[in-house]
């Protein structure tokens, strides 16, 4: 329950929403607007946000942390939140020249949005903020 209270916490729930709030039209528009460079805020927050997600990822593929307690609980937050960065870190992996980097937010999401699809057919995905 310790992961879940983090989640809950209002500075991380409202650093999500902040984070799905933000757009950009390509890459270079995110590195303009939210880089560490040019935000270093915005990108620290950014980093949080799937930092938490990454721990997560690896606590359920190992084992400690059932995958149906992540599903029942914060499914909206990790599919909305890696199929907003999906394009981004898979560029951000080529740059840094680091192809594992945020491999288990990506293993989180896909393990998530089986159940997702599973539970509800033909629903699509969860409706997010914008």
């Amino acid at each position: 329950m310790s992961v879940y209270q983090r989640f809950m916490e209002p500075d991380f729930q409202n650093t999500w929403f902040e984070v799905m709030s933000w757009q950009w039209s390509d890459f270079d528009d995110f590195q303009a607007k939210y880089s560490e460079k040019a935000n270093p805020e915005a990108w620290n927050k950014i980093l949080w946000v799937a930092t938490f997600f990454e721990g997560l990822g690896v606590l359920v593929k190992r084992g400690f942390i059932d995958t149906a307690i992540v599903d029942d609980l914060m499914s909206m937050y990790v599919i909305g939140f890696w199929q907003k960065i999906e394009p981004l870190w898979i560029r951000l992996r080529k740059l840094w020249n680091s192809p594992a980097a945020g491999e288990h937010v990506e293993y989180l999401y896909g393990v998530i949005h089986e159940i997702w699809k599973q539970q509800h057919p033909g629903l699509g995905d969860p409706t997010l903020p914008q």
